[in-house]
């Protein structure tokens, strides 16, 4: 008799959608500033230093109505998700905690690996952060484009990037690691270096 394959829930489904949609949702309030800091800048005469001591089609708006449109649809998703069912859950989480002990962060930060990817990672970090902060105002003032189009071709790099990132980025890892030694840090510094270069281009 040929093994039945367990069909995936329907809820499963639902919970994932949901789950996703407030993935994006977090992505766009957290970069949404970003885009419209000319504006912020102009009507509130922040200086830059100003403006980085804070955390485009709706640019056209005005930026206050900007915030509302994005964050109203969080209110509706929170309670979405308040109501989800918990999944049952096979590991006990509470017995596996109860082996941790002081010593393995002890050996975790003797690891040289593991020390310097944690360095690199946070350097990588402060400069694609500051890009994502400072680019839409770099292009602004020096280049001239207005926030629509700033935020439509923002939008659209992201997606294009992104979505293959997210689908691709471990399959591509292991393709490196079977082929070269530490392939994966050799697959994170060439990213690194292509972020790098894509920045001060």
């Amino acid at each position: 008799m040929k093994n039945q394959v367990e069909k995936t829930p329907a809820y499963s489904y639902y919970a994932l959608v949901l789950l996703m949609f407030v993935y994006i949702l977090n992505f766009l309030d957290r970069t949404i500033i970003y885009i419209l800091f000319p504006l912020i800048k102009k009507e509130m005469a922040f200086s830059d230093t100003q403006l980085a001591l804070l955390g485009g089609y709706l640019g056209q708006f005005g930026w206050r109505t900007a915030f509302m449109l994005v964050g109203f649809p969080g209110i509706l998703f929170g309670v979405l998700v308040f109501f989800l069912r918990e999944p049952a859950r096979i590991t006990n989480i509470a017995a596996v905690e109860e082996n941790y002990s002081s010593a393995d962060w002890k050996k975790l930060l003797s690891n040289k690996s593991f020390v310097l990817l944690c360095l690199g990672y946070a350097f990588l970090g402060l400069a694609t952060n500051n890009l994502s902060i400072w680019g839409a105002t770099f292009y602004s003032r020096l280049h001239k484009f207005d926030l629509a189009t700033i935020g439509f071709w923002g939008g659209i790099l992201t997606l294009t990037a992104g979505i293959p990132a997210t689908l691709f980025g471990g399959a591509i890892a292991d393709w490196f690691r079977k082929r070269f030694k530490g392939g994966r840090m050799v697959y994170g510094a060439l990213l690194s270096l292509f972020r790098f270069r894509s920045g001060c281009c």
